[in-house]
């Protein structure tokens, strides 16, 4: 996701794209977001000096949700940030229509939602960083592609969940990220727009957020003089 951002950002410097003069700030916006959510959710599971307990886990999705959350109230209201909260788009664009989106993307409104929404993906990215899975990225595709087809085991066979497990994950994270775009797509191009996908996705959070709580933890290593804890999730 990021590495668009940054092209678009360098791009921006040679005035490029064409007719898109705040591209460059929009990529910038999100660039900034993604690096104080990376840094931010990352600070919170470190401090707790359990990151993996359920409740943590679970504090941390719940927040995620939120940003979701606001982002598909802004989009819902459609007045608010007319620009984010746009239905049923066109194939096609005439030129009167081409020049209305431009005066609606350079809209300075349209940067909350997009600020939000790159915030939260730090805390996801963060997230599958600390339960160490880090074969799904969840939101980059590029490196997930080299490591599935470069795989030993790539052609390893099931054998009901205990093969190779690690591309299982590479395998269903590429399809669901697929489907999920399609979904997207299509709703945006029906009455529901962009709140739709937004409100979907802030569901299957809050589902998560829930799971964690109802996850059947295990119990930590016991050390020397330590006391024994509950509730560290496995995956």
């Amino acid at each position: 996701m990021q590495t668009g951002n940054t092209i678009f950002l360098a791009l921006g410097a040679s005035h490029l794209p064409p007719n898109q003069p705040t591209l460059w700030l929009r990529a910038l916006v999100s660039i900034a977001s993604f690096w104080a959510g990376c840094f931010l959710f990352s600070q919170f599971h470190r401090r707790t000096k359990h990151p993996q307990r359920k409740l943590v886990l679970a504090a941390s999705f719940l927040i995620q949700t939120l940003f979701i959350v606001i982002s598909a109230a802004l989009a819902q209201s459609r007045t608010l940030i007319p620009a984010f909260g746009k239905t049923s788009l066109p194939s096609h664009l005439s030129e009167h229509e081409l020049a209305l989106r431009e005066i609606d993307e350079n809209d300075p409104r349209t940067l909350v939602p997009l600020a939000l929404l790159a915030f939260q993906f730090g805390g996801q990215i963060v997230s599958s960083r600390v339960l160490g899975i880090n074969e799904v990225p969840t939101n980059v595709l590029t490196s997930l592609y080299c490591d599935l087809l470069s795989d030993p085991l790539l052609l390893a066979r099931y054998n009901g969940g205990k093969g190779n497990k690690k591309r299982d994950r590479r395998i269903v994270s590429i399809i669901l990220l697929i489907v999920g775009g399609v979904i997207g797509g299509w709703l945006q191009r029906s009455e529901a727009g962009m709140s739709a996908p937004l409100w979907i996705a802030a569901g299957v959070k809050a589902a998560v957020t829930l799971g964690w709580v109802f996850w059947k933890g295990r119990l930590t290593e016991k050390k020397p003089g330590a006391v024994e804890e509950k509730g560290v999730a496995t995956v």
